[in-house]
């Protein structure tokens, strides 16, 4: 099964479980048991084991696991020793920002959405959707576009699906699989080593040092690794790294040199605390083969993208440049580590009529003095056709599953569309005194949709015409054109760090791109990298 799945006497019974869990505990374990005390009454054994079926609750529990080598507690004298010399060297950076984050996951399978959740909000990359109440803030229940939340606490999640989480909630991800491990080889054949697995551990190295620097760019690591491999219970685990120590030092038991190490930040602390690792013994952690994916497990960078993926409009492009409406390519800002990846608008699209339209609308927009006078020159049939709604559809996110909802126009461009987030963006723009509000009831009065135009309008693309209209202007490179007139301000300019702010960013990006997006055609549309696997 996936990493970090509950294993049979976990408390949940599956038929094809084949590996331990990275936190459910069988009753194999070699721990050492610590003798209960019974308190009265007493059950009997078999009353315990009833009681305990009957309740759905484990029959056996836990309270952590010890650290075996070559694990060094972080809150050992030793692990104190290396933090102190990492913080020295400077190559600890990474710690602060991730432990002002750091959580322990809420469920035994969750190790993969607790380190993306950790991360994302070390990033500062906003949710765009209510986590409690008022506040925007990522925890594990907001993880749950690609795969359903259900299926990941029995089963947990795999690389390829924290990275497609990662891309779909607004990160730029890198993902590094390193060889598998070689076979068994005969005794004086050599190490059995070859470049490819030199070259990994040299890029895994230097990734680490990058990160744990905090070298711009590098971003923060994600580390997808076997527990077994490391003297630890269970198997599939995801934890970020936070610190790097290049080795040496005299701290190390014997008096020796220590090997270059990293700070794992755990998230299952109710089993092992965060705790030091050999950066040799991590890596070859994640060469074992899963036995999900068949292969190699890996890491993952993360960064935030430079433009936040829009969660509800997406501007299309006239793909025949003549007119003719039958087709359009959605634009795609570059540079957004795949979660921009667009898809084709098949129906409904704009021309390259209306294209011109909207941007001689832009030109003029400084000429306008009141809002009512803009939106009466308004091209609003070919702005309700240009800014689309974004689509869903089930489709694989490239990892073995099927069941998440992906935005595009088939499977070939699985991006996954989050509802929401484009919920929580039309509430904003809705609410009392909201942008939309203000605008719905200029256009009204400016294309009233008795007649031919506004019903035209109201019908093209899907609706929602008062919040394409909104998010339209709100996009265009007004600046560049003149100084706007001051009642125009307030809609030109939404708040910072409100949902259409971010939203308008990202349209705005997409019309400054347009005229390659037009060169181009069709050909921008391309696939979703959610299951794609690069070599180190």
């Amino acid at each position: 099964m996936s990493c970090c799945q509950p294993s049979c006497d976990g408390g949940r019974r599956h038929a094809s479980s084949t590996h331990a869990a990275c936190e459910a505990e069988a009753h194999t374990s070699t721990a050492p048991e610590q003798k209960q005390q019974p308190s009265s009454p007493v059950a009997s054994p078999a009353q315990a084991s009833g009681l305990a079926a009957a309740s759905g609750l484990a029959a056996r529990t836990f309270y952590k696991r010890p650290l075996r080598p070559p694990a060094v507690a972080f809150s050992s004298a030793e692990g104190r020793r290396l933090f102190a010399e990492a913080l020295a060297a400077g190559s600890a950076e990474a710690f602060f920002p991730l432990v002002e984050q750091f959580r322990t996951q809420d469920e035994p399978a969750f190790c993969g959405l607790a380190s993306l959740a950790m991360v994302l909000n070390a990033l500062s990359i906003d949710p765009r959707r209510a986590w409690k109440g008022p506040w925007r803030f990522y925890s594990e229940a907001l993880l749950d576009c690609c795969r359903d939340l259900e299926r990941v606490k029995e089963e947990g999640i795999v690389l390829q699906q924290a990275a497609c989480l990662a891309r779909c909630n607004g990160a730029a991800v890198r993902l590094v699989q390193p060889p598998p491990p070689p076979p068994p080889r005969a005794e004086g054949s050599g190490d059995g080593e070859g470049a490819a697995a030199r070259a990994a551990h040299a890029a895994f190295a230097a990734a680490v040092e990058a990160s744990c620097r905090g070298t711009p760019g590098a971003g923060f690591l994600i580390a997808s690794y076997s527990r077994a491999a490391v003297n630890q219970t269970g198997d599939g685990h995801f934890s970020p790294i936070a610190a790097f120590h290049g080795g040496g030092g005299g701290g190390e038991e014997g008096g020796g040199p220590g090997p270059p190490r990293v700070l794992v930040l755990d998230t299952a602390r109710f089993k092992y605390p965060p705790h030091w690792l050999p950066l040799a013994s991590l890596f070859g952690a994640m060469r074992p083969l899963d036995a999900v994916t068949g292969q190699p497990r890996g890491w993952l960078s993360l960064t935030a993208s430079a433009v936040s993926a829009s969660v509800l409009f997406t501007l299309a492009s006239p793909t025949g440049g003549g007119g003719d409406g039958g087709g359009a390519a959605a634009a795609a800002p570059g540079g957004g580590g795949g979660q921009h990846r667009a898809v084709v608008v098949k129906e409904g699209g704009p021309t390259g009529a209306d294209l011109s339209a909207a941007r001689a609308f832009a030109a003029s927009l400084p000429t306008h003095t009141t809002l009512k006078g803009a939106l009466a020159a308004l091209p609003l049939g070919a702005v309700a056709r240009l800014v689309q709604l974004r689509t869903t559809t089930t489709s694989s996110n490239g990892a073995g599953d099927s069941g998440g909802r992906h935005e595009g126009g088939g499977d070939e461009t699985p991006t996954c569309h989050i509802p929401a987030a484009g919920e929580a963006l039309l509430a904003e723009l809705r609410s009392p005194g909201g942008a939309a509000r203000t605008v719905g009831a200029a256009l009204d009065a400016a294309h009233p949709v008795s007649s031919c135009a506004g019903r035209a309008a109201a019908e093209a693309g899907g609706g929602l015409v008062a919040e394409k209209v909104t998010l339209f202007l709100a996009s265009l490179p007004w600046k560049e054109e003149g100084p706007l007139p001051s009642p125009l301000q307030p809609l030109i300019t939404p708040s910072p760090g409100s949902l259409a702010a971010a939203e308008a960013q990202y349209l705005a990006k997409q019309w400054a791109e347009l005229p390659e997006l037009e060169r181009l055609g069709a050909a921008c549309a391309a696939a979703c990298a959610c299951g794609e696997r690069e070599a180190a």
